[in-house]
């Protein structure tokens, strides 16, 4: 096997790790999930210092090589196109390359199994390492023997970068960041980081058509269910929500904003003219309202062509600031208006509330990030 060939294979395991749906893509919350596991398999609380490190370089990376390639950070890769994507931001770089791309997250696993506070693993720290990746049986000390090139009996950070380089370059065999193929079924809910792939995740049955992602649970003979939809779903809904939200609040602030009178005079309709129930009229703050419900628009449509996690979560929350208090000064008013007007009104500002509020939940499954 020539070496571009070995590079390419393991670039592929590598992205059948993160492919836990088994759908042929992966996207940013692939990465999220994976440094969430990993934390997980430490021991460590995912709000500590160390946690946070690793949450945070593992999106980072996505982040940077869609940079550099030219792609959208919330889109989501075909094998081919990662297999492309890493070649050049990595192994046609070299050593820079690696070093660029994957010391953040290297400094951060180091620092989660860094038990006396060194800055480098040691050979008990390094078998922590190989436990939390679903890697703990292979030869733990060849491995470290391999990565330890100066043998002074510690990895630095530097070491571990240059063999995480030289395993995908096809140059080294060690597998100190990679999950061991006979621990497969291990790695889908404990496996590796960087490598082998995982087993793919079965379909979803029929009788699973409300969205419930189902598999048998190891060991029991039952089906091991997970509510919520799969990560591109939750995407879609995601956006088709924001979308929804954006709506609320464009047509009614495109209204305000260029027609005052009208909109005070006439919202939601002219049979019903909620507005003239709070008189006087003031152009100045109808069109201030109208002018802040477009820029409040502009947020959520943006969420909505790049979903990611803190965006979408940003998004949602500034709909929920003025959607709640909104809601509060209504049903505080209530005596105001007949009974079609009040049911009228708890509907239409109840559900962008809800609508927002599920978008948030959502967005645990994006990149999601995103999420």
């Amino acid at each position: 096997m020539s070496d571009k060939t070995a590079q390419a294979e393991r670039l592929r395991q590598r992205f059948a790790l993160y492919d836990t749906n088994g759908d042929g893509r992966i996207e940013r919350g692939d990465l999220e999930a994976e440094a969430r596991r990993i934390v997980e398999a430490f021991g460590e609380e995912e709000n500590s210092p160390k946690a946070r490190a690793l949450l945070q370089a593992y999106p980072h990376m996505w982040d940077y090589m869609m940079e550099q390639a030219g792609r959208d950070a919330g889109e989501a890769l075909t094998v081919e196109q990662f297999v492309e994507i890493a070649d050049a931001q990595m192994l046609s770089r070299g050593a820079v390359g690696f070093s660029t791309v994957l010391r953040p997250s290297i400094r951060a696993m180091v620092d989660l199994c860094d038990i006396d506070g060194d800055g480098q693993v040691d050979p008990q720290e390094f078998r922590k390492w190989l436990g939390a990746i679903g890697n703990d049986r292979i030869d733990a000390d060849e491995a470290f023997r391999q990565v330890d090139t100066d043998g002074n009996g510690r990895l630095s950070v530097d070491e571990l970068v240059a063999a995480v380089g030289k395993y995908h370059a096809g140059e080294l065999d060690a597998r100190c960041w990679v999950s061991d193929a006979r621990t497969h079924g291990r790695a889908r809910s404990g496996g590796g980081s960087l490598g082998e792939p995982r087993s793919p995740t079965p379909a979803v049955p029929a009788g699973d058509e409300d969205g419930l992602r189902s598999a048998e649970a190891p060991g029991t003979g039952r089906r091991a269910v997970s509510a919520g939809p799969a990560p591109e779903t939750g995407r879609l809904l995601v956006r088709a929500a924001l979308v929804l939200l954006s709506l609320g609040q464009g047509v009614p602030g495109a209204w305000a904003l260029f027609a005052p009178r009208s909109f005070h005079d006439a919202f939601p309709l002219p049979a019903f003219a909620w507005l003239t129930k709070f008189p006087p009229y003031n152009e100045h703050l109808v069109r201030d309202l109208g002018a802040l419900s477009l820029g409040l628009t502009t947020v959520l449509l943006w969420a909505a062509v790049r979903p990611e996690r803190s965006l979408v979560r940003a998004a949602a929350f500034g709909c929920l600031a003025f959607t709640v208090p909104h809601l509060v000064f209504h049903v505080a008013h209530l005596g105001r208006f007949e009974t079609v007007d009040v049911v009228g009104q708890l509907i239409s500002q109840v559900a962008p509330i809800m609508v927002a509020g599920m978008v948030i939940l959502l967005s645990r499954r994006i990149s999601g990030a995103g999420l």
